[in-house]
């Protein structure tokens, strides 16, 4: 009997902490992997594709039926729950009324994840994976924390082989919590570590903190020459830019894409996951074989679906 054909992994990993998020009185669903993961499958779906997406996060537990119905609903292959103390619990404000400036109020924080918990998930996901994968478990690892010490950078290291790309999200190294609020500060391992990140994911006030510049062009441009970063992917009031570095000379490119339909009709609750959600359409894109422009414009039209009210992308008609 000849022997079954080996295969690639088509499946995408999310890693972080949830978010509690505080609505009025009561509490909802949030935080990168939320959001991310379900905008992922959906994205997928819609583009024709078979969605294989997983999430390996930790909260409180009780918290966890605050997730699992949503992650049922979206057709997630697999939920990984972690044991917490708490789970990190965000209250967002908008006073200046633009989708770029927001204010984060924190009062719990989840535990950090560790080296033993990141070996104990790949060891079990290397067990379930089919007999004939060949290559990494995942065809692309997100690394989506809410906070700057909740998932160690070390961690990375970990996961890279078992990735056939990394993403990670800014506000995971740059968020710090002090007297209650979220504010970014300077990354202090960023030329370590954004080198070993394959898509970087920043928006405008989160690069302009970490390179001086103002302008989305400017700030890829700084993150490339000065701390090597390799592809980044950015948002703004306008719309999303995707700098490519390249591995030769002459094979740097820039892309942008501006938000679909009518984009001074987001929503405060719509805004919650914006990054989260242009990251998880991009990574859509790629599973879909798209790429450069057609795979930016694909992320951007998802996401601005989902801008204009609160939740996740449930796979709602792109416009365009």
């Amino acid at each position: 009997m000849a022997a079954e054909a080996s295969t690639r992994s088509t499946s995408v990993l999310f890693v972080g902490d949830t978010a509690r998020d505080k609505d009025g009185e009561s509490f909802k669903a949030g935080g990168g992997v939320f959001y991310g993961a379900i905008a992922c499958a959906n994205a997928i779906r819609t583009g024709g594709g078979k969605p294989n997406v997983y999430v390996y996060t930790k909260c409180l537990h009780k918290d966890q039926q605050l997730y699992v119905a949503d992650f049922t609903k979206a057709g997630l292959r697999k939920a990984t729950f972690l044991q917490s103390t708490e789970t990190t619990q965000c209250e967002h404000f908008f006073p200046k009324g633009t989708p770029d400036e927001r204010v984060t109020r924190a009062e719990t924080l989840a535990d950090p994840f560790t080296r033993a918990q990141i070996t104990g998930y790949l060891q079990v996901a290397q067990e379930e994976a089919p007999a004939t994968l060949h290559g990494p478990l995942f065809a692309a690892i997100v690394v989506s924390p809410l906070y700057y010490g909740v998932f160690p950078e070390e961690l990375i290291d970990m996961l890279k082989p078992q990735a056939g790309f990394i993403v990670a999200d800014a506000q995971g190294f740059v968020r710090r919590v002090e007297d209650g609020i979220m504010v970014n500060r300077p990354w202090p391992k960023i030329a370590e570590w954004l080198p070993r990140i394959d898509l970087f994911k920043c928006d405008r006030a989160e690069g302009e903190l970490l390179t001086g510049e103002t302008d989305m062009h400017k700030i890829t441009e700084v993150l490339h020459t000065k701390y090597g970063a390799n592809d980044i992917i950015g948002t703004c009031q306008d719309g999303v830019v995707l700098s490519h570095r390249g591995k030769q000379p002459g094979d740097a490119a820039f892309y942008q894409a501006q938000w679909t339909g009518e984009p001074n009709k987001w929503t405060a609750e719509g805004r919650c996951g914006r990054g989260d959600t242009v990251t998880a359409g991009y990574v859509a894109a790629l599973m879909l074989g798209k790429k450069g422009q057609q795979a930016l414009e694909f992320a951007a039209k998802v996401c601005s679906a989902k801008l204009k009210r609160g939740g996740p992308y449930w796979g709602e008609p792109l416009d365009g």
